[in-house]
């Protein structure tokens, strides 16, 4: 797939994704619906499913994705720039955050928190 990327000052660049990362894009693409689907949560709504259906994605999708970044994609980035570069700290630091979040909601899974369903999707965002 190519798109375009904007840069600030104003020009475009198109470039191809490698083949390599389409799966872990779409990841991401996934990561942004649940966020969305989890925004939308009203109090009083059914939580322990939403906990339920959330802890589900997370280990079979999310968890899997992270290790990929983790064991892969960050060592080859680092090996071309830096094990300090901030894109790793910053990555790095997202998914130990993730990680507390997901084990917060599975400490409140029989009576969740809508806050720590909202957090988890403003993470996931960010990501």
């Amino acid at each position: 797939m190519i798109r375009p990327m904007k840069f600030s000052n104003g020009f475009e660049r198109v470039m191809k994704r490698h083949d390599a990362l389409r799966k872990l894009s779409s990841d991401h693409h996934s990561g942004l619906v649940l966020a969305r689907r989890v925004s939308r949560l009203e109090d009083g709504g059914d939580l322990i499913a939403a906990a339920e259906n959330l802890l589900k994605l997370w280990w079979d999708e999310i968890e899997p994705h992270f290790v990929v970044e983790e064991q892969y994609l960050l060592p080859a980035f680092a090996r071309q720039t830096s094990s300090s570069h901030l894109l790793i700290v910053e990555t790095q630091r997202q998914h130990v955050m993730l990680r507390a979040i997901i084990d917060q909601i599975d400490d409140e899974q029989d009576q969740p928190v809508l806050l720590t369903l909202r957090a988890l999707a403003d993470a996931l965002r960010e990501h």
